[in-house]
């Protein structure tokens, strides 16, 4: 509508390709987002890794004391899991069957 008043009907044809336009709009937002989350995680999991290394963190920390830290704004255990799960794929922590995380001695500063 120009404002000038005059109203038109859209056709059935022209709502479905419409439908159609949204349905693949919505698909690519989904999925541009998920890659932007998954880039924002990848990077948070590297930067808590150098506070790994640099012995930010204590030996046999748990998620309440990783979130209590509150770096990258990683809050809640919600939040920290997908973190801690990408840094234990690299080395850089084990999880103990107590639940608790441990630093790769390799990487651990020393006194820690």
């Amino acid at each position: 509508m120009d404002g000038g008043g005059e109203k038109k009907e859209i056709g059935v044809k022209n709502a479905q390709r419409a439908e159609k336009w949204c349905k693949l709009f919505k698909s690519e937002f989904v999925h541009v987002m998920a890659n932007l989350s998954a880039q924002s995680t990848t990077s948070k999991a590297a930067i808590i890794g150098k506070k790994i290394v640099a012995g930010k963190i204590k030996n046999g920390f748990n998620i309440r004391g990783f979130c209590r830290k509150g770096w990258q704004g990683i809050s809640t255990k919600v939040l920290a899991e997908p973190i801690l799960d990408i840094l234990i794929e690299r080395g850089y922590i084990a999880k103990n069957a107590d639940g608790k995380f441990y630093i790769n001695p390799l990487l651990a500063k020393s006194g820690e």
